[in-house]
């Protein structure tokens, strides 16, 4: 950038500029997993909120997964999380700070009027970006103990061909959960009795991130 202010991190990469805002803390609350899927034994649980280019992290005790995200053109979006088991997460929504105003303290702009930073907020912290490299199941504990969320890069696909009185297929896709030092992540069910046969393929997401969100 030829004028304005640029902020880098510790590692020299650029945090906030023109380009880029510094994703910040819009909601944090508790949902259960727990509605009945149709078309696979698992479990469902939704999340609507008011974001603008939302990213989303989850404490859980299962690993679950991104199933849907839906922008319903009126400002909110809508998440479907989808679980094996039935489970509890609290899910932390982090999103661009446009959306808040402050009345004291620093606010950075870019030349458009948009809202990058504000120090009033609580900014997203990746603890870790771990690259998932085809192995899942994968269990990560390379962090000192502490308050971790976590979420996929993608989904991932895996698909499997199984012999009842005819053949089925099943679908997964790569579910998360946080660890006390770290993250982890496994196969969920996605959908199952598919009434024909397939080549048994996978494609597993690329990255597994970690966020610090102690005292959010």
């Amino acid at each position: 950038m030829t004028a304005g202010i640029a902020v880098y991190n510790d590692w020299g990469t650029v945090q906030i500029d023109e380009n880029w805002a510094a994703m910040s803390l819009r909601q944090k609350t508790q949902i259960a997993v727990q509605t009945p899927a149709t078309g696979a034994q698992a479990y469902n649980g939704n999340l609507t909120f008011a974001a603008v280019s939302p990213v989303v992290f989850w404490k859980a005790d299962a690993p679950i997964y991104v199933l849907t995200s839906t922008n319903n053109g009126n400002g909110t979006w809508t998440y479907t999380f989808r679980a094996t088991d039935p489970t509890f997460a609290t899910v932390y929504v982090f999103d661009t700070p446009e959306w808040a105003t402050q009345n004291y303290g620093l606010e950075v702009f870019n030349a458009s009027g948009v809202k990058v930073f504000g120090d009033q907020l609580s900014s997203l912290k990746l603890a870790k970006v771990l690259p998932i490299g085809g192995t899942v199941p994968l269990v990560w504990g390379g962090l000192p103990p502490g308050e971790y969320a976590v979420t996929t890069s993608d989904p991932g696909f895996k698909s499997e061909t199984y012999a009842a009185d005819i053949e089925r297929t099943a679908v997964f896709s790569c579910g998360a959960r946080h660890l006390a030092n770290g993250a982890s992540c496994d196969w969920v069910l996605a959908r199952d009795g598919i009434p024909f046969a397939v080549n048994s393929q996978s494609f597993t997401p690329q990255f597994l991130l970690v966020a610090d969100v102690a005292g959010l």
